[in-house]
């Protein structure tokens, strides 16, 4: 009975590592959503500003071409960015990678204490029901999480894969 026993252990780990990585790709998504979301905001603010401080404070507009066509051609970038940015919906995505990366390490945290619970009591042929249905108790958990979560670019498990390998 405890190669039974062995087996669940063993498994509660691969799926503790499959959680690890799980979490560590969610926040790799987060921050890159996070970094796009800037990247495209900031120059948003910046041209807007520019171009409506510039048309307000300006008469000059009138008399050059230039002058007319340069703050036309940031309008549009401007226009453009924005809309962008309000399409792929950057800031509202990374929150939901945020949000699943840390359930999945709390998942971690929830294998950690379920490890720490049976480990040491392999051959004890009374905790054999209650490591069953704690273990069925996590897996469930887990398949819920993964229902509920955003799915990940396999290019983001990957990497975040040889970032947990390399620690």
């Amino acid at each position: 009975m405890s190669n039974n026993f062995s087996n669940i252990i063993e498994e509660a780990k691969k799926y503790q590592r499959k959680c690890e990585v799980n979490a560590r790709a969610h926040f790799l998504l987060w921050e890159n959503n996070s970094k796009w979301n800037k990247r495209l905001g900031i120059p948003v603010i910046i041209l807007t500003t520019l171009v409506g401080s510039t048309l307000f404070a300006s008469r000059a507009i009138r008399d050059s071409l230039l002058l007319e066509i340069v703050l036309g051609s940031m309008s549009l970038v401007a226009a453009i960015l924005s809309a962008l940015q309000i399409t792929l919906r950057l800031a509202d995505e990374a929150e939901k990678f945020k949000a699943a990366g840390l359930r999945y390490r709390s998942m971690v945290r929830q294998f950690d204490l379920f490890l720490f619970k049976y480990s040491d009591r392999i051959n004890d042929m009374n905790q054999r029901e209650k490591l069953h249905i704690d273990f069925k108790d996590l897996i469930e958990r887990l398949d819920d999480l993964a229902s509920e979560s955003p799915s990940i670019k396999d290019r983001m498990y990957f990497k975040a894969l040889l970032e947990i390998d390399s620690d």
